[in-house]
């Protein structure tokens, strides 16, 4: 998991984010439902490939999410998709920290909370 440096914390918090998507982990059980889910949520675009470069592409991309302060994606339930195909959810977890790794050194803060 990404920690943030302290002194971005407060300040993301002090202006929270305009933008923020709520993914469902009980809708999703293997790679084709994790990929529908985000794609969904996040309203990737209509080319979205459904693979795992294309899911890379789209998290570090979000054009169409114009966001000034950061981007907050809550992950409900993601032990399902974590139990059920743990090769898979490797793959998954590592694409969306890299994600938010891209985002802060682009100097804007993606905070992804598992719940």
């Amino acid at each position: 998991m990404t920690v943030l440096a302290s002194a971005a914390l407060p300040n993301f918090f002090l202006q929270p984010p305009e933008h923020y998507f709520v993914v469902d982990g009980n809708n999703i059980k293997d790679k084709d439902s994790f990929l529908r889910e985000f794609s969904a949520q996040l309203g990737f675009p209509e080319y979205f490939g459904f693979n795992w470069d294309a899911f890379y592409d789209c998290i570090t991309d979000m054009s169409w999410v114009n966001s000034e302060h950061g981007l907050l994606i809550v992950y409900k339930n993601a032990h399902n998709f974590r139990t059920a195909q743990p090769e898979d959810w490797q793959q998954a977890s590592a694409i969306l920290l890299d994600a938010v790794d891209y985002w802060n050194k682009a100097g804007k803060v993606m905070v992804i909370a598992f719940l």
